[in-house]
């Protein structure tokens, strides 16, 4: 026996056109909207902590799935309701927060100068 299951998010996804449609005009007035660097959000987002937070995005997209493994792997079983659930996984942002920002600091900055200085150098003697 099968059971059929249609949505209106399945049959869009099932039409790239129509795919195409629903997210080009959402994000075109979320672009538009941002372009004017106006606003109680855009200054938020601007501010020196969600700055920083960016320039720790990459280490952290790079950190999180080991963090997360681990953190499943110490403490699964302890992981019984939604609660704990939360409890483990606001405890795994944090551990991968601090790692990103340790790796930030100890290898991409680092490696940033290191890279720019030595490109700076093979331009130079030509």
């Amino acid at each position: 026996m099968a059971i059929s299951v249609s949505s209106p998010a399945i049959s869009v996804m099932r039409n790239p056109k129509l795919m195409t449609f629903y997210y080009l005009v959402p994000c075109s007035f979320v672009i538009f909207a941002f372009s004017f660097d106006k606003g109680l959000l855009s200054k938020l987002l601007g501010s020196k902590v969600f700055r920083f937070l960016g320039e720790c995005s990459f280490a952290m997209y790079l950190v999180h799935q080991i963090v997360l493994y681990a953190v499943k792997r110490l403490w699964g079983a302890y992981i019984v309701d939604v609660g704990s659930m939360l409890m483990f996984g606001a405890i795994g942002f944090a551990i991968s927060l601090a790692a990103a920002i340790v790796l930030r600091f100890a290898v991409e900055i680092p490696a940033d100068r290191f890279l720019r200085a030595r490109w700076d150098r093979s331009f130079r003697k030509r």
